[in-house]
């Protein structure tokens, strides 16, 4: 049964949006690890962290 979102006359098959979301949750996942590799805790600045923080939201909001 494929996931579908709306009132039961609505057949919107949100399965073809899966591979675009995980591709996308992929790269944001990697570019955070970059991101805390490269991190120094002594010297981290906003605009480092913020950054991480962007890359996890962009995860969140792409899941809903």
């Amino acid at each position: 049964m494929a996931d579908t979102h709306g009132s039961a006359d609505s057949d919107f098959d949100l399965t073809q949006f899966y591979q675009v979301f995980f591709e996308e949750a992929a790269e944001n996942i990697d570019q955070m690890e970059q991101m805390l590799i490269n991190l120094d805790l002594t010297q981290s600045t906003d605009d480092e962290l913020n950054g991480m923080f962007r890359c996890g939201r962009s995860i969140n909001e792409g899941s809903a």
